[in-house]
């Protein structure tokens, strides 16, 4: 009987952890990355957060990093990011790129932060372009990539997660290159905003403000709350 309620006990400080976005999207244009967001937050499906939670973080310059769940984890893995980084700039004089950080991240998620979901956007400044094709300088400069808590290591040409994220799935699949050039950062800026928009009409969990991030050379920018 003891050792019942303890594991009961444990399962319950487990699950105090786990946090989820409401919804959370990233699309490319042709400069740089659009990174939108409501500011709900929901804890084993109920809203725990209205309108104050922050879910994309600057971690470098022109990298982004951004809760989708993970709790404290998250903040765990946050703050070990920044101390590699950070020893790694001053070691080297130079930034790590996004791919190499997302790598490092999925080693400590598989080792250390097992629950923790996130995704990393940022651009890679050093590309060498093997094409004049804008559509691919775009997808060398601009990475998207998702670690789930398993460990899994993708990589997007756009994305939606979220509670939100199964009413607008369709959206995102429109932000596409055609054969040579990406949408501009005004209209992917509008389909962010469209995207946000219908998650909150349709999920009774999203909702807050909507926030829109620019993402380029430029680093990080907020185009609208």
């Amino acid at each position: 009987m003891y050792y019942f309620f303890l594991l009961i006990i444990v399962v319950l400080l487990l699950s105090s952890c786990l946090v989820d976005s409401t919804i959370i999207t990233l699309l490319k244009f042709d400069k740089g990355i659009i990174v939108g967001s409501d500011s709900n937050l929901i804890k084993q499906g109920s809203l725990i957060s209205s309108g104050s939670s922050q879910k994309v973080f600057c971690i470098a310059p022109n990298i982004v990093l951004c809760n989708i769940d993970g709790g404290a984890d998250f903040i765990k893995l946050h703050s070990k990011l920044a101390e590699i980084i950070n020893q790694y700039r001053n070691d080297y004089d130079v930034c790590m790129g996004p791919r190499s950080i997302a790598k490092i991240a999925r080693r400590l998620i598989t080792t250390q932060f097992r629950s923790t979901h996130v995704i990393f956007a940022g651009l890679e400044q050093s590309a060498k372009h093997k094409s004049t094709s804008l559509a691919d300088q775009v997808d060398d400069n601009c990475s998207i990539y998702e670690i789930t808590p398993g460990g899994s290591f993708i990589e997007h040409q756009a994305i939606v997660v979220g509670s939100g994220a199964d009413y607008v799935r369709n959206m995102v699949k429109s932000n596409k290159c055609n054969e040579s050039n990406y949408v501009s950062k005004s209209d992917t800026v509008k389909l962010a905003n469209n995207i946000l928009d219908t998650a909150v009409r349709f999920d009774s969990r999203s909702g807050g403000s909507r926030i829109i991030w620019t993402l380029s050379e430029n680093g990080l920018e907020l185009s609208s709350y």
